[in-house]
């Protein structure tokens, strides 16, 4: 599930940012692919969109999110 977690959440991101993000690079800072707040409040709800779940208010920090796996954590642990 973890995998597919994770794959999900990088389509998602990938449509938002100016430059994508491979599948070697989920742990990499999304700050280096150019996110902003505009572009992570457009994920997060992307995300809960298609996870169907509600990102804690705690969470909704780019600091608690810049990155792919980080994100995808926040996913499982909320399923």
């Amino acid at each position: 599930m973890e995998k597919l977690v994770i794959e999900k959440v990088l389509l998602i991101v990938n449509e938002y940012l100016p430059m994508s993000v491979k599948i070697n690079q989920i742990d990499d800072d999304l700050i280096h692919f150019g996110i902003d707040s505009i572009m992570l409040i457009r994920i997060v709800v992307s995300v809960e969109e298609a996870f169907q779940i509600e990102i804690p208010d705690d969470k909704l920090l780019l600091s608690e999110m810049d990155t792919v796996t980080k994100i995808a954590n926040i996913v499982m642990s909320t399923i």
